[in-house]
């Protein structure tokens, strides 16, 4: 799981390091969650880069872990 609840700014690196665990988990038999926030920039800046169609992603803590 990675927590971006806080996240004000990523970039295409951040990203593609996203792709990258979910890829690796997904090897290992894992899962790779992505735990949002509320702000809805980086929900936004996620959707237009596409990434949201291939993670599990969750909107708080407990829904992470799950």
């Amino acid at each position: 799981m990675v927590d971006i609840t806080e996240a004000q700014f990523f970039d295409s690196s951040f990203i593609t390091n996203l792709l990258v665990a979910d890829r690796i988990a997904s090897k290992r038999g894992k899962t790779f969650r992505l735990q949002m926030g509320t702000a809805l920039i980086v929900e936004r800046a996620l959707q237009l880069s596409g990434i949201l169609d291939s993670l599990s992603v969750a909107y708080d803590h407990e829904a992470a872990l799950a």
